[in-house]
């Protein structure tokens, strides 16, 4: 802290805290920031993926604070409908067997 005096006399003193003012940081904007703490309001969602960036910023799930109601909340976590399409694909094929290293060619040398 910082201390101000007049002689001997205490006028005033000073903490500074390291704050970063964002009350105008969109999730657009936050992409490649790490912050020890987040307050996120998920209710104007409009793109896949823009949960998750604003979700992933802190460093810690202790560090993120959900503002909204949790209806708010459900529906703005939405998946790609691409990537849910693909992983329908995956779940519908076969198991596949033990994985084995292909045979050398006849003229690979040893």
């Amino acid at each position: 802290p910082f201390e101000a005096r007049c002689g001997a006399r205490l006028v005033g003193t000073r903490s500074q805290i390291p704050l970063e003012l964002a009350w105008g940081v969109s999730v657009h904007k936050s992409q490649g920031m790490t912050l020890d703490a987040v307050e996120v309001c998920l209710e104007n969602v409009f793109e896949h993926g823009q949960a998750y960036v604003a979700l992933s910023r802190a460093r810690t799930l202790e560090g993120v604070f959900l503002l909204g109601s949790s209806d708010s909340l459900r529906r703005s976590i939405m998946a790609n409908p691409r990537c849910l399409a693909f992983h329908q694909r995956l779940r519908a094929l076969p198991p596949a067997g033990p994985a084995r290293a292909p045979a050398p060619a006849p003229s690979d040398p040893p």
